[in-house]
C-alpha cells in the first residue's frame, strides 16, 4: 500500500504537474509540498495544517481526500486543542498564527468603523435634538433674534447720526445765509467814512458826493462819519436813514435786525486826531473835486458789492 505522500507524487506526475505549478495555483509553499510528498509532517506548522495542505492537494489532484485524511489520523492522533479550520489551511503560505491576527485586526477594524459610524449618528441626532429644544426655548429665540437684529440697529443708529450731522450743517448753513444782509452807504455831500466789524476796519476813505459803497456782512458793522447827516445807510435795501442827526463826527452800530442796534453818536466831539484827519480830507476833498481823479481811479458812483473776508468768519 503507498503511503500518503506516495499518492500525491503519484496523482501529480500523471497530470504531468510540477511542484512549482502547484504552489502558484494553491498558494502552498514549495517545501511544505515538498514534505508531504516526503511524508515528513514535522516541517509542517500544524496537525491542523496538515490536514488541510493533505485535502486542498488531493483535491487540486483529483484524487479522494478521504483515505488520505484518514491515514494521516491513524498515524498523528487528533489533538482536541486544535480545531480545524479549512480557511486557515488555505493560508499555509503564512507562519503559524497569523491567519488568527490577521481575522482578528480584520474585526477590530470592522468594529472601530461601525463605533465611529455609531457615534456620528448619535451625535447628529443629539445635535438635531437639541437645537429642537432650542427652538422651543423663548429665551434662546430672543437671543438669538437679538444677536442678528444687532448689526442691523448698529447700522442704522449710524445712518441716524450721519443723516443728523447732515441736517445741522444744512441747519447751519442756512442760519448763517439767514444772517447776512447787504449794507450800503451813500454820500450826498462829501464825508470821511470808516466801516469797522468786530474791531476790524476794512473800509475808511473820504467819499465824494452821490458816491456809494455796498458790502456784504454777517456780523455788526460799525459806520463812523465825519459829517453824519451826509451819510444814509440802507440796509437790505431798505434805508435807515443817516448816521446822525448832528452834522459832526459820528458812529452808529447797524445789524440785520434794526431793533438791535446800537448808536453811538459822537457829535462834534470826536477825537482830535480824527477831527484833524476828518477837516484834511474833507478839504482835500472839496478842493480837488473838479481837478483829481477819484479815490477809486474812475469808479462810477454804484460800486460793486464787496465781501470782506473778515465779514464772514
Amino acid at each position: 500500500m503507498k503511503s500518503i505522500g506516495q499518492e500525491l507524487t503519484s496523482a501529480r506526475k500523471k497530470r504531468a504537474l510540477s511542484l512549482k505549478e502547484v504552489e502558484e495555483t494553491l498558494k502552498i509553499r514549495l517545501r511544505f509540498l515538498e514534505a508531504l510528498e516526503n511524508d515528513d509532517f514535522d516541517v509542517l506548522p500544524g496537525k491542523a495544517y496538515v490536514k488541510g495542505f493533505i485535502r486542498s492537494y488531493a483535491s487540486f489532484l483529483k484524487i479522494d481526500p478521504i483515505p488520505l485524511v484518514e491515514e494521516y489520523k491513524k498515524m498523528e492522533p487528533e489533538d482536541n486543542n486544535l480545531i480545524y479550520d479549512s480557511a486557515i489551511a488555505k493560508l499555509g503560505a503564512s507562519p503559524a498564527g497569523k491567519p488568527r491576527l490577521r481575522i482578528f485586526t480584520a474585526s477590530a477594524a470592522i468594529l472601530t468603523i461601525i463605533f465611529i459610524m455609531t457615534s456620528f449618528l448619535a451625535y447628529l441626532g443629539y445635535k438635531d435634538s437639541l437645537q429642537s429644544q432650542r427652538l422651543n426655548d423663548k429665551k434662546y429665540v430672543d437671543k438669538e433674534l437679538r444677536r442678528l437684529e444687532k448689526p442691523q440697529e448698529e447700522k442704522a443708529r449710524t445712518d441716524e447720526k450721519a443723516r443728523e450731522r447732515e441736517k445741522n450743517k444744512k441747519e447751519e448753513k442756512a442760519k448763517k445765509d439767514t444772517d447776512l444782509f447787504k449794507i450800503k452807504i451813500v454820500v450826498t455831500e462829501g464825508s470821511w467814512v470808516r466801516l469797522k466789524a468786530e474791531r476790524k476796519t476794512f473800509f475808511s476813505k473820504y467819499v465824494k458826493d452821490g458816491e456809494s459803497q455796498t458790502f456784504i456782512s454777517r456780523r455788526p458793522v460799525e459806520v463812523t462819519a465825519s459829517k453824519g447827516t451826509n451819510v444814509k445807510v440802507f440796509i437790505d435795501g431798505t434805508e435807515r436813514g443817516p448816521v446822525s442827526d448832528n452834522r459832526g463826527y459820528s458812529t452808529y452800530e447797524y445789524k440785520k435786525d434794526k431793533s438791535e442796534e446800537g448808536k453811538e453818536d459822537k457829535g462834534n466831539y470826536g477825537t482830535q486826531e480824527e477831527e484833524s484827519r476828518d477837516g484834511q480830507e474833507d478839504s482835500e476833498g472839496q478842493g480837488n473835486r473838479d481837478s483829481q481823479e477819484s479815490p477809486d481811479n474812475g469808479r462810477t458812483q454804484e460800486d460793486p458789492e464787496k465781501s470782506p473776508e473778515n465779514l464772514y468768519d
